[in-house]
C-alpha cells in the first residue's frame, strides 16, 4: 500500500513539473527541474518489451551508443556528479551509463544527452529510436521503485518524444519506437531521470542507444 501511494505521489509530481516547466531542454540554465518533452510528438509506432534490440545494416547516428568510450560525445546536464560509466551488468559490451540517486530529500531530476552537431535528422523520414534501461538498488535494497525516466530526440533544440514517462524495472527493459519528425536539422538524444526521496541510493542504467533510418 505504501509503495503504491509513493508511486502515485511521484507520478503526480512529475506531471506537475511537465505542466509547469514545459520543455526547456537547453543547458544554459541548469537551475530547477525541466521536463524533456512538450515541443511535440513525432509520428510514431512504439512499444516496450523485453525482447532483443535487433539491428540492421543502416548506420546508427548515435556515437558511442554503448558508452564503451566513457563519456565521449555525451555530457551530463544536471547532477553531473551523479553520472558515471559502469562495468556492472551492462546490456551489451563492457560498459553502460549509470546515475546514482543522491540522498537529498524531495523531488529532483538529472539529465544526460549527446553532444550537439554530430547528428542530422531529415524531415518526414522514418527513424528507429531505441534503447535499454534498468534500475537497481545499491544502498537501500527493497525500497519502492520510484524513479521515472523521460526521453526525447531534440531537433534544432525542439524535443520530440512518444514515451515521455517510463518506469524502469530491475531487469533490462527494451524501449523501441519509430519516429517521423516534422522538421530537419541537427539532432541530439536526451534522457532525464526523475526521483523522489524514497529513490535515494537507487541506480539507473542506460545502454545501447540507437537512432537510425528505418
Amino acid at each position: 500500500m505504501a509503495q503504491r501511494l509513493y508511486r502515485i505521489v511521484t507520478i503526480i509530481t512529475a506531471i506537475v513539473v511537465l505542466v509547469l516547466f514545459g520543455c526547456d531542454c537547453s543547458t544554459d540554465n541548469p537551475s530547477g527541474p525541466q521536463a524533456p518533452v512538450v515541443t511535440g510528438t513525432a509520428k510514431s509506432v512504439s512499444g516496450l518489451d523485453a525482447g532483443s534490440g535487433g539491428g540492421g545494416p543502416r548506420k546508427n547516428l548515435v556515437h558511442n551508443p554503448g558508452f564503451e568510450s566513457g563519456f565521449a560525445l555525451w555530457h551530463p546536464v544536471f547532477y553531473a556528479h551523479g553520472w558515471s560509466v559502469s562495468g556492472y551488468n551492462p546490456h551489451g559490451g563492457d560498459s553502460c551509463m549509470t546515475f546514482t540517486f543522491p540522498d537529498d530529500a524531495g523531488f529532483y531530476s538529472a539529465a544526460i544527452e549527446t553532444d550537439p552537431y554530430f547528428m542530422f535528422i531529415e524531415q518526414d523520414v522514418a527513424y528507429r529510436f531505441s534503447f535499454w534501461l534498468r534500475e537497481r538498488y545499491t544502498h537501500k535494497p527493497g525500497h519502492p521503485d520510484l524513479s521515472i525516466v523521460g526521453c526525447c530526440v531534440k531537433v534544432n533544440g525542439n524535443c520530440y518524444s512518444n514515451h515521455p514517462l517510463i518506469f524502469p524495472s530491475q531487469d533490462w527493459q527494451f524501449v523501441n519506437e519509430t519516429m517521423i519528425f516534422p522538421e530537419s536539422g541537427q539532432a541530439a538524444v536526451h534522457f532525464r531521470v526523475y526521483g523522489y526521496a524514497t529513490s535515494a541510493g537507487a541506480e539507473f542504467a542506460l545502454d545501447d542507444i540507437v537512432l537510425m533510418k528505418k
